[in-house]
């Protein structure tokens, strides 16, 4: 999507810090003082990934645009294949390719329960671990993004949104694809859909997805 809505201009260095910003970060990290965060007193410097702000970050952090004619859309994935794809991301995962299913099964499970029991360490996992209904509302609760696309229908969804919406005529290219050829259901077991529903209950509602 990256690819398809900025072209190299726009976007030269995919948002990352150039080699001076990253100096710059390392000695003002190097030389805080920990006082503001063990007092929380004084100024504390916390670096975000722009990709994994949430819709009320957006807004406290001032980084919501003032033009109302904006449009603004997200993509949702089925909490279960979410909660492989996550699963797998932080976890050894070798029984990803395990031709048995009984392994497949103990394993997601096993990797799934350390995974959701894990202390959160940084701003990323913490994203991972969020309900997808976390990324839309705002301080009322309400859904606020005004056109949502499936992540199991991407290609379809986003090349409607761009024609309708945006009056582009736009395709998806796929890239860093996993490499896993499996269904979710493959890696799924009782337990572990019952774990799952259980706590990302309120994306399945609000998105629409089957328990």
């Amino acid at each position: 999507m990256e690819s398809a809505l900025l072209t190299a201009g726009k976007s030269p260095h995919g948002g990352r810090r150039n080699i001076i910003n990253r100096a710059a970060t390392w000695v003002s990290r190097a030389s805080a003082s920990g006082f503001a965060e063990t007092h929380l007193i004084g100024t504390v410097d916390v670096a975000l990934s722009a990709q994994h702000l949430t819709y009320i970050e957006m807004m406290m952090l001032g980084l919501l645009p003032n033009d109302i004619n904006e449009k603004s859309f997200c993509v949702v994935r089925n909490p279960f294949d979410r909660a492989l794809s996550s699963v797998t991301h932080f976890s050894d995962a070798r029984w990803i390719y395990a031709e048995s299913e009984t392994e497949r099964f103990d394993g997601f499970e096993r990797d799934l329960v350390s995974w959701l029991n894990r202390p959160i360490s940084d701003h990323n996992e913490r994203a991972h671990r969020r309900r997808q209904i976390e990324f839309v509302k705002d301080l009322s609760g309400k859904i606020v993004i005004e056109n949502i696309l499936k992540f199991e229908r991407l290609d379809e969804d986003f090349s409607t949104f761009a024609e309708q919406r945006l009056d582009l005529n736009l395709s998806l290219r796929r890239t860093g694809f996993s490499g896993r050829k499996r269904h979710y259901s493959d890696y799924i077991s009782q337990n572990s859909h019952r774990i799952i529903v259980n706590e990302f209950s309120e994306d399945f509602k609000a998105f629409g997805y089957s328990c």
